[in-house]
């Protein structure tokens, strides 16, 4: 993903990142997708962040997505479950 900016988290079943997306347009398009233990793409899903990119924050059962919204609107907090 050379020159973009991403976080990746482990998961009992492989990997989860959060970042930007594939051309043309990257900036303005964020992914989130899980990878198998292997590193094959297992699901991708394009995701909204009118601020900065989500942060991904792993817990035991799942992981919660946060995301800023616009300029002192606080912070939108998704849960997801493995």
């Amino acid at each position: 993903m050379g020159g973009r900016t991403y976080q990746l988290i482990s998961s009992p079943h492989g990997h989860l990142i959060i970042g930007e997306g594939p051309e043309p347009n990257p900036r303005n398009k964020k992914i989130l997708a899980g990878y198998d233990s292997s590193g094959a793409l297992i699901w991708q899903q394009s995701i909204s962040s009118p601020v900065q990119l989500p942060l991904l924050c792993p817990f035991r059962s799942g992981f919660y997505l946060v995301r800023g919204l616009a300029e002192g609107e606080g912070s939108d907090v998704e849960k997801y479950i493995y």
